[in-house]
């Protein structure tokens, strides 16, 4: 198996797929990110991707030293956007495709549960909580205790 090329027609609309967009491609390419610009940016994560994996693979990483497991990693689609052709997932959290998929977009499902109301407007305080964490860096709050009780609360009144 040689190296799929993805040919980008569409980017897939929404926060959930801007989120992963965002969290994956800006910090790897060091660059702002701009939606026309996702194409380009998609490719040089994959060339990355798949240099990283040749070294890991002369160094005897398990997972891709069979030559098939390399091929389905470095063949990985990328997310949240349509190609012209399709391919398998690898499904290894350091793929940063598959941790797109799976971790950026639990991490996103998860707060939008504690950010949206049940009528579909935005929580209040947790509005509140974005907006101090921003201004005020040195405000420390046990943010995943207080994201949890949320959540339990938002399940009781449901």
């Amino acid at each position: 198996m040689g190296n799929y090329d993805y040919t980008v027609t569409e980017l897939v609309k929404g926060y959930p797929s801007r989120a992963m967009r965002m969290a994956v491609l800006q910090p790897l390419c060091s660059r702002e990110f701009k939606d026309y610009d996702v194409p380009a940016m998609l490719e040089t994560v994959r060339k990355q991707w798949r240099a990283r994996l040749l070294n890991l693979n002369k160094l005897g990483w398990k997972a891709v030293e069979d030559d098939t497991d390399l091929s389905y990693a470095s063949n990985c689609p990328p997310f949240s956007v349509k190609t012209v052709n399709t391919g398998r997932t690898c499904n290894r959290r350091i793929c940063p495709f598959c941790w797109a998929r799976q971790v950026v977009s639990s991490t996103y499902d998860r707060l939008l549960e504690v950010l949206l109301l049940p009528d579909g407007g935005l929580n209040p305080e947790l509005m509140v909580i974005v907006t101090k964490r921003r201004v005020y860096r040195e405000y420390e709050t046990p943010w995943a205790e207080l994201i949890s009780k949320m959540q339990k609360r938002r399940r009781t009144e449901m």
